[in-house]
């Protein structure tokens, strides 16, 4: 009789236990992922499959460095753009585990060097890793699993990681937050870095010499541009509406913006095609238009007060609806490569926004209408998602290849232009001097244009009525806030985004 009892007491604890499993589950689910219980359906609670966490964009695959520049210390340099991954932590050479190993190193020592110390460095054979977006060097570290000495923590950011054969002991690193200089010192040696990446640099890429060596005059960026440009790049037709199979896929799309449960959701659909979900009095809504955009805003439950976890848990809630998203931005067969471009603490709030590019057949898109994915995420929430959908035949990308006018060249022909919009752009609050005295002084314009240069780049430029992606040059001004994009055959100016305008928002 005793034992029976005990039987059944026994049974009674698993099945207690249990329940209190499942219940630590679903309280677990409704704290991380804001979901009301009158909004919860068994449909919400589901893992992750195998094949869904392949098809996960991860941190590691957007934290590269925007461009890495080689010097061969002849005063002639290259500049790995598309290739950067392939550097950055490649199979041969990885700048990213020789930061790793710095970092990591027991014996350590830290000291802030000058400007005029680290570009009289740079000029040796060396290289640069250089990341456009702000990314706080702590958090960075913790993230990776790393343990900074406190001889470190006079780094808040990183802007640069270099190496140089002037001092193969040292890593060099710039804080763009603070706009200081900084050498590590430790028992890693980069001789075989550099000897490797230099190599292999030289034979795959073209020869690129500094701006001002062009423009005559001395420039605070170092602006590489390359000596001639021979290039087999295509104008290449694109999709950006949604055919039938891809509408079949909105409403789960649109699911997902709002727990997974449409019972409190209003859906509008207008003349135009343009279809619009909205909770409640509009605390959620979603806006899907034929053109292919897609936008989604929230209110913020918290006030914006709490960012959720800091810069690297906001990344992880942001790629984890980009790749929810993957069959609504692109082609899923595709080759779908987003890469970090732009990375700030939102204003006015506590959490971060996010843009992202994109690449087609290994080169860098760019829209007319902005980064191609702008998120924003606050409270451990995202409270703001754009995306652009777009197709395209990647087998038609390339042709016979091509010499193209110089970057040099475009900067001399549309200077002018360039000129008047960076005076539109002053009103934005770009902090640079007061140009009434230029208007006179066709030199001084050109001047004023060359050193608010800040990047030289090409790739493809997304035309909207076209429905095309367009072969351009991208010219960078007022570290990547303002763009102009012009035709890689003909210089035609294109294009150009004020991005002070679109981060305002």
């Amino acid at each position: 009789m005793n034992q029976s009892k005990n039987k059944m007491v026994e049974k009674i604890k698993s099945v207690v236990l249990v329940v209190l499993f499942l219940l630590t589950i679903l309280l677990l689910y409704f704290f991380w992922e804001d979901v009301e219980i009158r909004d919860f359906s068994l449909e919400n609670l589901r893992f992750s499959t195998e094949n869904e966490l392949r098809n996960t964009v991860k941190v590691t695959d957007v934290i590269l460095p925007s461009y890495i520049n080689i010097c061969f210390d002849n005063d002639t340099y290259t500049k790995i753009s598309n290739g950067r991954k392939t550097y950055w932590n490649g199979e041969t050479t990885s700048v990213f585990k020789a930061f790793q190993e710095v970092i990591s190193s027991e014996d350590t020592y830290t000291e802030e060097i000058t400007a005029m110390q680290y570009e009289e460095i740079m000029t040796f054979i060396s290289l640069r890793a250089v990341f456009e977006y702000s990314l706080p060097f702590r958090e960075y570290c913790e993230f990776l699993g790393i343990d900074i000495p406190p001889s470190m923590d006079v780094i808040a950011s990183i802007g640069e990681i270099g190496f140089s054969t002037g001092n193969t002991e040292s890593m060099f690193l710039y804080d763009e937050a603070s706009g200081k200089y900084f050498r590590i010192v430790s028992d890693f040696s980069a001789v075989s870095l550099l000897e490797d990446v230099s190599r292999q640099a030289a034979s795959e890429n073209l020869t690129y010499y500094p701006l001002e060596f062009y423009v005559g005059q001395d420039l605070d960026n170092r602006v590489l541009v390359p000596a001639f440009l021979e290039t087999d790049l295509a104008a290449l037709p694109a999709i950006c509406t949604f055919d039938t199979e891809t509408k079949e896929k909105l409403e789960a799309s649109a699911r997902s913006f709002f727990s997974g449960t449409f019972d409190f959701v209003r859906k509008i659909e207008e003349q135009s095609g343009k279809t619009i979900y909205m909770y409640g009095y509009g605390e959620k809504t979603l806006v899907i238009d034929i053109d292919g955009s897609i936008e989604y805003s929230t209110e913020n439950i918290d006030g914006g007060r709490s960012t959720g976890g800091g810069y690297f848990t906001a990344l992880e809630v942001a790629l984890l609806t980009l790749s929810e998203q993957r069959g609504l931005v692109s082609d899923e067969d595709g080759d779908f490569q987003p890469y970090l471009v732009y990375a700030e603490p939102l204003a006015g709030q506590a959490g971060y926004r996010f843009e992202f590019g994109l690449s087609a057949g290994g080169e860098k898109i760019y829209f007319e209408s902005g980064s191609p994915f702008e998120i924003e995420v606050s409270g451990g929430q995202v409270t703001y998602f754009k995306s652009r959908y777009l197709r395209f035949d990647e087998t038609s990308v390339h042709f016979q290849p091509e010499e193209v006018y110089t970057p040099i060249n475009v900067i001399a022909m549309y200077y002018e232009d360039v000129y008047r919009v960076l005076q539109e752009a002053e009103s934005g609050g770009t902090g640079r001097e007061n140009t009434a005295d230029f208007e006179d002084n066709a030199d001084k314009r050109f001047d004023y244009v060359s050193a608010a240069v800040s990047d030289v780049t090409y790739g493809y430029l997304f035309m909207e009525e076209e429905k095309e992606l367009h072969p351009c040059y991208i010219l960078f001004l007022n570290s990547g806030n303002l763009a102009f994009y012009f035709d890689l055959y003909t210089t035609e100016l294109l294009e150009y985004n004020n991005f002070y305008e679109i981060r305002r928002r």
